[in-house]
């Protein structure tokens, strides 16, 4: 087997920081859980640059805490690898349509899909008060995020009960517990009854989101407004706010060629 000519070889300029965010994945995905004295020892620094390094990996989706305050894999780390340009033309789609809702409502949104357990962030456009950072790339557990549970509440309940039901979910590994299938499908009705999707600080503190679904096309993907929990309320009772999110929930289904109604269905 041929072999590359620089392959496993470690650059001449290496960038210490990026060494050590990577050895540190390499221990998540191998040993099952790590304290920061664990990767402190392991990469020979100290526990204050252990714990930065796991901060950003967790700020990243790489690693999540548990109960017991060790750090394993998080979803980012588990998420297969789509190869496939849809996501980049979906992403080229809903540009516009998102520039137009970010400047009709005044906050950050963004544009995600679900892949099996998971909700993908492709595009993300800042906005708003509040300095939310980009979360382009950063994956999601579904079942916790306004865009994951849009796109569950877009699918069958059979699809839901494969998911999430029985032995199968544990042996996915989804990063996180799954959910209790009867709590899930009772926030699912919700989010079908009013036809978009809430996240009440589940994936960052401080953050909450609503999110409607987009099923046209060959790749179903959510369009989310995000905002400081503190205005989580004052957002969904804004008409403004809410006509502008599903105007522009129709105006990416039309773009994507689809002209019926893109809602989820009971």
């Amino acid at each position: 087997m041929s072999r590359a000519k620089d392959g496993f070889q470690k650059p001449l300029y290496a960038i210490g920081s990026v060494d050590s965010a990577l050895r540190a994945l390499h221990l998540l995905r191998d040993s099952g859980a790590l304290r920061i004295t664990d990767l402190a020892r392991a990469l020979g620094v100290s526990p204050s640059t252990a714990h930065r390094v796991l901060a950003m990996l967790v700020y990243q989706g790489f690693a999540v805490q548990d109960d017991r305050l060790r750090y394993v894999a998080g979803p980012a780390l588990c998420a297969p690898v789509v190869l496939s340009e849809r996501n980049a033309e979906l992403a080229r789609a809903a540009r516009p349509i998102l520039e137009q809702l970010r400047s009709s409502c005044g906050e950050t949104v963004s544009l995600a899909v679900r892949i099996g357990v998971h909700a993908r962030v492709l595009l993300t456009l800042g906005g708003g008060p509040d300095e939310l950072g980009d979360r382009h790339g950063h994956v999601y557990p579904a079942h916790a995020s306004s865009a994951g549970r849009a796109l569950l509440a877009a699918a069958p309940d059979e699809l839901l009960g494969r998911l999430y039901g029985g032995d199968g979910a544990r042996l996915r590994a989804t990063a996180t517990e799954p959910p209790d299938l009867a709590v899930l499908m009772r926030e699912i009705g919700r989010t079908r009854d009013r036809g978009f999707a809430v996240c009440e600080e589940e994936i960052h503190r401080g953050v909450s989101s609503v999110a409607v679904p987009v099923v046209a096309g060959p790749q179903p993907c959510a369009i989310v407004i995000l905002a400081a929990a503190t205005r989580l309320s004052a957002l969904q009772a804004d008409p403004g706010v809410m006509d502008a999110l599903f105007a522009a929930q129709r105006g990416l289904a039309r773009a994507l060629g689809h002209d019926g109604d893109s809602a989820p269905q009971n």
